[in-house]
């Protein structure tokens, strides 16, 4: 049976998200973020879940199934669309990437094509999803609390110990850091970075 973290009739995911990984994810934590991110395009009665668990995508034409890992974020059957529309409303990575160290970086993506999103571009999705996951490697620092709590830097700009973290980068402007995590052990975090800056990383 499948866990369900709130009262619905029968539950379906209304899509999953490019660029979550599924591995280090603390789902409530990025459902707070993701309700942040949406605030009153999503009604406040409407509940859901992030599930990090094996998903597929059928191809139309080949009839082949392509399996990954990734996170389904799901709700009540009757009310999917309601959440995919309060999704696609989100802005873009490129700008939701420097104020969300959880899932800022990240696209939603359905599972069922519409007249923006055709069976190929989601198989596509997938497939790309898995390729960005294999370049991340991770490291964990301890002794780090309060990762969330706005700390005002020397150059007068007031960020999260999250959002300074996931927006390290190289001098020329590369992202080395992919997102950070809180792990179920405390004062311990988990950063998911790029491999090819292991060493600037690491150092």
């Amino acid at each position: 049976m499948k866990y369900v973290t709130f009262k619905a009739d029968q539950v379906s995911a209304a899509g999953w998200f490019y660029g979550m990984s599924p591995d280090v994810l603390r789902s409530d934590e990025a459902v707070f973020e993701i309700r942040k991110r949406l605030g009153t395009k999503l009604p406040d009665d409407l509940s859901f879940q992030m599930s990090p668990r094996f998903l597929s995508i059928t191809d139309k034409i080949t009839r082949n199934r392509f399996s990954f890992k990734g996170v389904a974020i799901e709700c009540d059957r009757s009310r999917v669309q309601e959440l995919q529309e309060a999704l696609y409303s989100m802005e873009s990575p490129v700008t939701a990437n420097f104020k969300y160290g959880i899932t800022g970086g990240t696209l939603f993506v359905p599972f069922v094509e519409n007249d923006v999103w055709k069976n190929d571009k989601i198989l596509g999705m997938a497939k790309a999803h898995m390729q960005e996951m294999s370049k991340l490697g991770q490291i964990f620092l301890q002794n780090v609390l309060d990762i969330d709590n706005p700390l005002l830097w020397t150059d007068g700009e007031e960020d999260s110990l999250r959002t300074m973290m996931t927006n390290c980068s190289t001098s020329d402007g590369h992202k080395m850091v992919h997102s950070v995590h809180n792990t179920n052990r405390a004062g311990t975090v988990s950063i998911l970075y790029y491999k090819e800056y292991g060493k600037e990383i690491n150092n």
